[in-house]
């Protein structure tokens, strides 16, 4: 009896499961796009990166942001590319550092950057 009743419930534990779905939808907004007049990109991991032309000017967060990006996937992208070099300047070792690590130097060179342009102005 207690068998027929475990398999019973195992039965409709894994009817259950198999109905489950997941629904992955993308997320928008009007702050995540930057316009400007137009110019040439390379879209590299989901990325575009503008190489040509005349884009907003980026806020502090956004170039740090896209630096440290660039940098911690300069063994994917190459690091011949032009925009990989210059990620490497600024974060020399983010690609080599586990991810947790990686983080932290982010926010390390973002707060470095954050102050240098606080006492400039």
């Amino acid at each position: 009896m207690k068998k027929s009743i475990a398999l019973g419930m195992l039965f409709a534990a894994l009817l259950l499961a198999g109905c489950a779905t997941t629904e992955y939808k993308a997320f928008e907004g009007k702050g995540n796009v930057i316009d400007g007049r137009g110019g040439t990109k390379v879209v590299v991991d989901s990325m575009e990166i503008w190489d040509n032309g005349e884009l907003q000017n980026l806020s502090i967060h956004q170039s740090v942001y896209q630096l440290w990006y660039l940098g911690s996937r300069a063994t994917t992208l190459g690091e011949d590319f032009p925009f990989v070099k210059e990620a490497l300047e600024l974060f020399p070792t983010v690609n080599a550092l586990p991810r947790a690590d990686q983080r932290a130097l982010g926010a390390k060179v973002l707060s470095t950057e954050l102050a240098t342009q606080e006492c400039s102005s």
